[in-house]
């Protein structure tokens, strides 16, 4: 089920021939997202199907639940923050938005929060 031609975006010829290059190692599972699988052109795993949840990789981590608990895991699956907010979107520029309850905050790579949960309403809110 690899990638083709048709799901790469409208880039010049020659980033769309460096892009097919590279995709042509990965194949994707039944969705990123829910569950994260991502197979190498040998079909073996890149990152094992362990995750409830997951988001894009920014910074070299991403969002991931487990349990119902969100932390961020790096591009090998390990966890590089361990699970304990309730829900967190990408990392951009070192901070991520992370949810304590029903308030959002920033955490930085370790994990510690730069700002703290303050900010009601959607990811969306708080990201503007």
């Amino acid at each position: 089920q690899g990638i083709t031609e048709a799901d790469l975006i409208d880039w010049t010829p020659e980033l769309k021939a460096q892009a097919l290059k590279l995709a042509q190692h990965y194949n994707m599972g039944t969705s990123l997202f829910s569950p994260p699988t991502v197979l190498d052109k040998d079909g073996k795993w890149v990152v094992n199907p362990q995750f409830q949840q997951a988001g894009a990789f920014e910074d070299g981590l991403a969002p991931a639940a487990q349990n119902g608990r969100w932390g961020f895991v790096d591009r090998k699956g390990r966890w590089a923050i361990n699970p304990q907010f309730d829900d967190a979107g990408p990392f951009d520029d070192g901070l991520a938005l992370a949810k304590f309850g029903s308030k959002w905050g920033y955490v930085n790579k370790k994990g510690k929060w730069v700002i703290n949960p303050q900010f009601a309403g959607n990811a969306s809110d708080c990201a503007q």
